[in-house]
């Protein structure tokens, strides 16, 4: 074969080569109050292939908490956490916040957990979902779960014996509050 029509045909290779598609993790917002639901995803996989989805949080008193959970790809190397269910892992049915509320602490059962999530002031916290292959880490992706939303502003309240914390819609001219 020619010299000049074997470069072409490599040239080519590589290019097809650098295109093939990588593993890659997708969440749906970058940050989100605690109580929006989000989407998970999980593309460019082979068909069947088998996963593992971590999610890691630190509490305001830095400690971990942790949710896994095993997939298998569809044929198209595809896995959406919220229409499938995991092989194994921290919970069992379809869930795409399962990787959220199933994290227990340093991912010890539940029994073992003291105090819960502490979240004193806190006001957002980051979790971090981790794609792992065959057991090192493909892709990751941050999330901000916050508690309040951007727009609100927080006023701390203290009048003789009255202690409290007001949160008011900062775009709002109507000042409405419920005291509890």
């Amino acid at each position: 074969m020619n010299i000049l029509i074997k470069i072409p045909i490599a040239f080519l290779l590589v290019i097809l080569a650098s295109c093939e598609q990588q593993p890659t993790l997708s969440i749906s917002q970058q940050s989100a109050l605690v109580s929006d639901s989000l989407s998970v995803t999980v593309s460019g996989l082979t068909g069947n292939q088998i996963i593992s989805l971590i999610s890691e949080t630190a509490d305001q008193r830095g400690r971990a908490w942790i949710a896994e959970a095993t997939f298998k790809a569809d044929a198209n190397g595809k896995v959406d956490v919220g229409k499938v269910a995991p092989l194994s892992g921290s919970y069992t049915n379809a869930d795409g916040m399962g990787l959220f509320w199933s994290a227990t602490l340093n991912g010890l059962p539940t029994d073992s957990m003291k105090g819960g999530f502490s979240r004193r002031a806190q006001l957002a916290y980051t979790t971090t979902i981790k794609l792992q292959i065959e057991g090192a880490t493909a892709d990751s992706s941050q999330v901000v779960r916050r508690f309040l939303a951007e727009e609100v502003t927080t006023d701390t309240i203290k009048h003789n014996s009255l202690r409290g914390i007001l949160h008011l819609p900062s775009n709002s001219s109507t000042k409405g509050a419920v005291i509890v």
